[in-house]
């Protein structure tokens, strides 16, 4: 670790510190305080310092409003720079609700405003996520208290598509006002094998992919010679054994002349998909797809962020006819 580093990353066990977060339990979470986040105007001014005559602090005091890392985003692109020219910390003066305020923070308090920031978004979710289990009652009472003491920021176990998908992002089904990617992979996963499950001996008639597939090959598309990774042409190698129906989060094909679309806010066909459709399945003998058509449903509210539950009961109703359709009020009430 070089001294910079070393000088201005806060002892492990400080609060709030990344470990801190790292090891913050469900249950921790429920009766973890955060410290109030500033707008990011509320710094008047923030100066350098080399420490000399200062008691620079350490440490988030019971009851401190702290800055926005919106505001001290300059401050840590030139902090590495600014301590090997002595400095050693920042004089801020804070506009709080009570009036201004001058704090000497250490180089390593800086880090746990930016910990703070970024981490009090988990604690939220977590928070969130542990109200609607309690108050609807969906787990039982042990598997309860095995689910309080798991960490927040632990990985989720068991799926293909979510290797990256902390706990807290769960937090993001509660009103699903907006859903990670991983949340909506891992939610498709579960819809794949549950259906599965059902008659593990056939095999599946449509393929449901995560939303890093066409990612990838929107990307490659654009590359010289529009090269497939590997990943691609493992999809295509089970699209042309199988014949199985695919679905991407708003797409589906049917091995037709036309594909179809679904946009949650009644959008029009980005005029670049079926080009991508037709090269991704090129040479697999397949229909040529010409045209698209509407999958009609429920739209929702302009800016409600339900886009990713929107598309996944589009799939689930195309499984199962008899699944009721999505509406802005449902995931109002969750």
């Amino acid at each position: 670790m070089s001294a910079f580093k070393k000088y201005s990353t806060p002892r492990a066990s400080e609060r709030f510190s990344e470990e801190f977060f790292a090891a913050l339990t469900f249950r921790e979470a429920k009766s973890l305080t955060l410290p109030q986040i500033l707008n990011s105007k509320a710094v008047n001014r923030a100066v350098w310092t080399n420490g000399s005559g200062l008691q620079l602090e350490t440490s988030i005091q019971e009851g401190e409003v702290i800055p926005s890392f919106l505001s001290l985003h300059a401050l840590f692109s030139e902090m590495e720079l600014q301590y090997h020219k002595g400095m050693r910390g920042v004089e801020i003066e804070l506009e709080t609700p009570h009036g201004p305020k001058v704090i000497s923070a250490h180089l390593s308090k800086l880090q746990l405003y930016k910990s703070i920031n970024n981490h009090t978004i988990h604690v939220l979710y977590a928070n969130a996520l542990e109200n609607q289990i309690a108050q609807y009652k969906l787990l039982d009472v042990a598997t309860v208290h095995h689910f309080l003491d798991k960490r927040i920021c632990s990985t989720i176990e068991g799926f293909s598509t979510t290797d990256s998908m902390q706990l807290w992002m769960l937090g993001s089904l509660v009103r699903e006002h907006w859903l990670y990617e991983d949340v909506i992979n891992a939610a498709l996963e579960i819809l794949y094998w549950r259906t599965i499950s059902k008659d593990p001996f056939r095999q599946a008639r449509y393929l449901n992919l995560p939303t890093h597939v066409w990612q990838e090959a929107v990307l490659l598309y654009d590359q010289p010679g529009r090269p497939y990774s590997p990943n691609l042409l493992d999809l295509r190698q089970r699209i042309a054994a199988l014949g199985s129906c695919l679905q991407a989060i708003t797409l589906t094909y049917r091995q037709t002349e036309e594909i179809a679309f679904r946009d949650s806010l009644g959008h029009d066909l980005d005029a670049s998909v079926i080009p991508i459709v037709n090269w991704l399945f090129e040479g697999l003998q397949l229909p040529f797809v010409k045209t698209s058509v509407v999958d009609e449903g429920p739209l929702q509210p302009m800016g409600s962020g339900s886009y990713g539950i929107v598309c996944i009961n589009t799939m689930e109703r195309m499984i199962n006819l008899s699944c009721s359709g999505w509406t802005p009020q449902k995931s109002f009430e969750m």
